[in-house]
């Protein structure tokens, strides 16, 4: 993005389409095209939900990729366009550096923290989206532990599973922010 135009533009106007589009719509429109494509061509290219014979895998992560996907390239080109007219960055460019020292020195480190301080916002998106995900393809996944059993000792157990990798990636993520920048996220 930062120096392919094209890159830039095709990008953006993938992203601004796909950002107009609500969050809970991505799995049904993402089925309907795999079964317009298999229905035109004969291919079925992802198994679209789990049955006792197949299980569906890779088009599940593919759809629920799209919303941090999406979250994450705003973030980036707001944050990216901010760095760029930045007076440190035009200091580093009147000293003689090449674009791609610029780049990497200045822009990608303050690009890194501002996204790291964001993750949170994504991880949550992403995490709610997951559970419709689940119960719209048959996945047999955290969905089932909190909608089908009663029990509070299961609910417990499951948010825990659920809590403890997220707080230990946002304690490392804090740690890199505070280390690299000497500040701390919110």
């Amino acid at each position: 993005m930062y120096r392919l135009p094209f890159f830039d533009r095709l990008l953006s106007h993938t992203n601004s389409v796909l950002s107009v589009v609500p969050d809970i719509f991505y799995i049904p429109i993402s089925i309907t095209i795999v079964i317009l494509i298999y229905q035109h061509t004969g291919t079925l290219l992802f198994a679209i939900a789990t049955s006792q014979s197949s299980k569906a895998i890779i088009f599940p992560v593919i759809v629920l990729l799209v919303i941090p996907t999406v979250n994450s390239i705003i973030l980036l080109k707001k944050l990216m366009e901010a760095e760029k007219v930045s007076t440190y960055v035009e200091f580093a460019r009147s000293k003689g550096l090449y674009e791609y020292q610029v780049f990497a020195n200045h822009i990608m480190r303050n690009l890194m923290m501002g996204y790291l301080i964001n993750l949170k916002q994504i991880v949550w998106i992403t995490l709610s989206s997951l559970l419709f995900l689940e119960r719209v393809m048959n996945i047999f996944g955290v969905s089932v532990f909190i909608f089908e059993y009663n029990s509070p000792v299961v609910l417990f157990i499951t948010f825990m599973l659920l809590y403890i990798p997220i707080a230990l990636l946002f304690g490392m993520t804090q740690y890199v922010v505070n280390h690299i920048t000497g500040r701390r996220m919110v």
